[in-house]
């Protein structure tokens, strides 16, 4: 497919998202379809952040855990169009109610405030992108460091991994490379998420402490890991619901 093509295809579903936020803008929430944190009555599970490595089927696991909850995929193409194209990036706010983009605009301050990311336009429009699309809810966010930007506590972070070989065999038959190319590739690439998220965050990509859940496909397949984080979900809600029980359980 040719840029063109893909960056109007990439428009197409940022201006459908766009317009159907504005539609349910109005509405109430349906509830039925978010877990909540108990005893947080303004709290919810509103996404869940897949940080991945390049090779290791990231892509093939959120579109399955999107079917499994019925939640929007976001990935690094969506997200990138939103933050540097402007217009969009300005409709995206009017989709937002008053006192939620008060909330949106504080957090974001704050988060700018640690002097921890870097200060280019793009850095900063992803990460107001980033709270909007916390403000809707029911979002898989893939990469762009959202895990590490967005609140902990209303949200899963996720880290994909699998073997250095088993990623090379894959990109290798996927992009029809030599195994010298795609080894050098994924090097290539596993250098620069690190290096974006050490500058956007301040964070290590590889740090285990920054993540709910770390799972390697080396042996389980897209449909197993997405039921698998659906499960772990599952058990954040239970968790919050009676907090006293795992404390007890861990002395």
């Amino acid at each position: 497919m040719k840029p063109e093509a893909s960056s109007r295809k990439v428009g197409q579903v940022v201006e459908a998202l766009v317009k159907h936020w504005e539609e349910v803008r109005t509405r109430e929430p349906d509830e039925s379809k978010r877990i909540h944190l108990v005893n947080h009555n303004d709290f919810t599970i509103d996404y869940v952040s897949l940080s991945r490595q390049y090779g290791s089927g990231g892509r093939a696991i959120a579109d399955e855990l999107a079917g499994l909850m019925g939640w929007q995929v976001y990935d690094k193409t969506i997200l990138n169009y939103m933050s540097e194209n402007m217009q969009v990036h300005k409709d995206l706010l009017k989709t937002v109610d008053e006192k939620t983009l008060s909330w949106t605009q504080e957090w974001f301050g704050k988060y700018f405030s640690k002097n921890i990311v870097d200060p280019e336009e793009y850095h900063k429009h992803l990460t107001e992108v980033l709270m909007i699309i916390l403000s809707h809810g029911q979002a898989i966010i893939m990469g762009r460091g959202a895990g590490f930007i967005l609140p902990r506590e209303r949200g899963l972070n996720v880290r994909i991994l699998a073997p250095f070989e088993q990623r090379v065999e894959t990109i290798a038959k996927r992009e029809e490379l030599s195994v010298e190319e795609a080894a050098a590739k994924i090097s290539k690439i596993d250098k620069e998420q690190k290096a974006f998220v050490k500058n956007m965050c301040g964070k290590d990509i590889d740090g285990c402490d920054e993540y709910d859940f770390i799972c390697s496909t080396e042996r389980i397949g897209p449909e197993a890991v997405a039921k698998l984080i659906w499960r772990v979900l599952e058990q954040r809600h239970l968790s919050d619901q009676d907090p006293e029980k795992d404390k007890a359980a861990s002395d």
